[in-house]
């Protein structure tokens, strides 16, 4: 006996083209400086010890701990709540401090 898949519908579409132009990010701390920065999710891969990522920046890889994921609104919300700590300079976070609801920084193409 078969069973038949139903079409999707528009509606269902639209929301799956929607979540998936929806940008995630993560709020990274940095063990070996004690930093955080928010970083886009593609820029992430996971590293060989358990619950530490790698971050991509240009052509370096940091090791970190990702502490939040989500919108971009909600990594910077929690990144605010760590402002005693200090965004890394070495990457380039799309976190600015002073500015909490700030959009996202372009990618120059």
């Amino acid at each position: 006996m078969q069973t038949k898949i139903k079409n999707p519908t528009c509606t269902a579409i639209n929301e799956i083209k929607l979540k998936d132009r929806r940008l995630i990010y993560k709020l990274v701390l940095f063990p070996s400086d004690n930093t955080i920065a928010v970083v886009k999710s593609k820029q992430c891969s996971p590293a060989e010890h358990d619950g530490f990522i790698f971050v991509q920046s240009g052509r370096k890889k940091f090791t970190g701990i990702p502490l939040e994921q989500g919108t971009f609104l909600e990594c910077s919300q929690a990144a605010g709540r760590l402002t005693k700590k200090t965004v890394s300079p070495e990457i380039e976070s799309d976190y600015e401090r002073n500015n909490e609801e700030n959009p996202p920084k372009r990618q120059k193409n």
